[in-house]
């Protein structure tokens, strides 16, 4: 009987040192596919842009744990529309990437079936995020205003490079007054409102700091005591009935600098490049090499399974949803 149990005992662990066997081979074959390979990082704006200069600092990292090359293509063709149709229609062998994304313009451009786009937004794969910016409305230190509510019912007009977050917060917050103009840079708009033709912004830490002196943030897409000290997030002030426009930012504001990889890349992989942006987030130099270029990572890493539930958020929107927020985010505030 003792013979019996030892045996299968020994059976046991045979099985497991097996099982364990196969799952480390298969990370090894995965991890020595990438080694000596080259790696194409999509950039869906020019050069020099601050998604290219994210990506730019991710690189070495992402070539340290996978031992690939790394080749930046700055597509910024159609406001990002070439880079993302080029990531969707690439081979899905796990070798072409997006390190740093404008998620909420990506995923809007497909639910609005805007013309050019190709893709469909989720069939991308998510990888991770590791860069990380709660957005705040900024108002013009001349106006006084101090709280979501002081905007209730005034009438100003707020800068935008193309609106998103701008409406989002209207909505949410019963600024039926707010007229938006597009088309403004960063520094367009903090020089509009030094000269008082505009009174309001969406930006994100670099913007509120860089522009102490002529704006105040007085609501935040996320609570960030750190960053942004006294400033609510907007589902803490948000208008009766309107709470599913805070929920949309709430998911926006997640998915924001995401890394996608191209739909129907294998498990394996895609889980491989998980883990190599696991140890790049955790890496000591990582920290260090995004405040040399003003950004922050987010306070822990975002998992690609935490991405895909805020994509679920928007995959569960009904077509008259979907219209609605097209009709908020492209018509309702724009100034005539």
């Amino acid at each position: 009987m003792r013979r019996i149990h030892f045996l299968m005992a020994l059976m046991v662990v045979c099985s497991f040192l097996t099982v364990l066997h196969g799952h480390n081979a298969m990370a090894q074959s995965v991890a020595e596919f990438y080694k000596g390979k080259t790696i194409a990082v999509l950039v869906g704006s020019r050069a020099g842009s601050a998604f290219d200069i994210e990506a730019r600092t991710i690189i070495p990292f992402v070539e340290k744990y996978t031992g690939a090359k790394c080749l930046v293509f700055d597509m910024a063709a159609g406001g990002g529309l070439q880079a993302r149709n080029k990531l969707f229609e690439s081979k899905p062998d796990g070798l072409t990437i997006m390190l740093s994304e404008n998620a909420p313009k990506l995923i809007t451009a497909s639910l609005f079936k805007n013309e050019g786009v190709r893709y469909t937004w989720n069939k991308f794969v998510p990888l991770g995020k590791i860069i990380y910016s709660p957005s705040t409305f900024n108002v013009s230190k001349k106006l006084g205003y101090k709280t979501p509510k002081d905007l209730v019912g005034v009438n100003f007009i707020c800068g935008t490079s193309a609106p998103f977050f701008e409406p989002l917060f209207a909505e949410a917050l019963g600024w039926n007054g707010m007229k938006l103009v597009p088309g403004l840079s960063v520094n367009e708009r903090a020089l509009a409102m030094r000269r008082g033709e505009i009174q309001a912004t969406v930006g994100n830490v670099i913007t509120a700091t860089q522009n102490a002196d002529i704006m105040d943030p007085i609501v935040a897409s996320s609570r960030d005591e750190a960053l942004f000290p006294g400033v609510p997030d907007v589902g803490e002030v948000v208008m009766p009935g309107k709470g599913k426009w805070a929920n949309y930012m709430d998911a926006a504001d997640t998915v924001m600098f995401w890394a996608i990889t191209t739909p129907g890349v294998p498990k394996d992989r895609a889980a491989f490049m998980e883990s190599v942006l696991r140890k790049t987030f955790e890496d000591p130099g990582y920290r260090p090499a995004l405040s040399k270029v003003g950004e922050i990572p987010p306070p822990k890493f975002v998992t690609a399974a935490r991405l895909v539930e805020m994509m679920n958020a928007f995959a569960a929107m009904s077509p008259k949803e979907i219209e609605e927020m097209e009709q908020v985010i492209n018509k309702k505030y724009i100034k005539q």
